[in-house]
């Protein structure tokens, strides 16, 4: 498909979303699993083909070329052509997972915050003149990204990673030997108040640079950390970023009184029943 542009993406992404319930491994690889125990609309197939044709065409058209995408290059090194595109695929529709975990959650304490919420309008207001953001603008909205960090580490996309000990190890005085699993949560680690002083509260101040630097490393790792960290974690940030920038300037959300939001630790920790908000435009 070498006319097909990005934007036409759009349509194919947001059937495939829908239709598999915004489950990325069926929404990718549901060639490979056992039969789905629920009906996926017919229209989802030919979405998927599309998506599918046009990963491969980009990989296609760039492949041999010195300035290819590092991450497409390292995946067509090590995979192939056919591989390297059904992995970034999935790469890209788990982002999407990740940004439908993190907005909702945004804009529910957004809603009850309504002085961060003014200075987010305040920052789009500055930087944008009411224009949408576009990737070049992501480093000019700290606070923005100040917001989305502190989401992040009150309701993680994901709560708890495993890793495999393939060597034995001792950490302080616990011995983990080797073929174990050890599993650490950033919902645990996230909410310490030995580095978020009263954990439960949302507060983006935590994120300026220099309340960063005095905290360890890994007491905030939203999207896991070391060589095995999520490969989309630019991806995501900047998604988010984008897709907040871009709703803010014209509506509010605010949530409807009485209603409990509450996380569910599955794959993912999304909102339990979702929250209901009132839109309220503000142009």
């Amino acid at each position: 498909m070498p006319n097909a542009d990005t934007k036409d993406l759009f349509e194919p992404i947001l059937t495939m979303n829908v239709g598999y319930g915004f489950n990325p491994i069926e929404a990718t690889l549901d060639g490979f699993l056992p039969p789905l125990e629920r009906t996926v609309p017919p229209e989802c197939g030919p979405a998927r083909a599309f998506v599918q044709n046009y990963v491969r065409s980009l990989i296609e058209r760039n492949e041999g070329q010195s300035e290819m995408r590092p991450f497409i290059s390292t995946l067509v090194r090590h995979l192939g052509t056919e591989k390297a595109a059904s992995t970034a695929m999935l790469v890209m529709f788990a982002m999407h997972k990740v940004t439908d975990t993190t907005l909702p959650w945004t804009w529910h304490l957004l809603s009850l915050y309504p002085e961060t919420e003014g200075r987010l309008h305040a920052e789009l207001a500055e930087v944008l003149h009411g224009r949408h953001p576009a990737y070049e603008d992501i480093a000019a909205m700290p606070y923005t990204n100040m917001i989305l960090r502190e989401v992040r580490r009150l309701y993680p996309s994901v709560w708890i990673i495993g890793r495999f000990v393939r060597e034995q190890h001792a950490f302080a005085l616990h011995l983990v030997p080797a073929g174990s699993i050890v599993l650490t949560s950033q919902w645990v680690m996230h909410r310490d108040s030995r580095y978020f002083p009263e954990p439960d509260r949302f507060d983006p101040s935590r994120w300026t640079e220099e309340a960063r630097q005095n905290r360890p490393e890994f007491s905030y790792f939203p999207f896991s950390g070391g060589p095995r960290a999520c490969a989309g974690e630019a991806f995501a940030k900047a998604e988010d970023a984008i897709i907040l920038g871009t709703l803010a300037q014209c509506w509010r959300a605010q949530s409807i009184p009485g209603q409990q939001a509450e996380p569910v630790p599955q794959k993912s920790d999304t909102l339990r029943r979702g929250v209901r908000m009132i839109l309220q435009p503000r142009r």
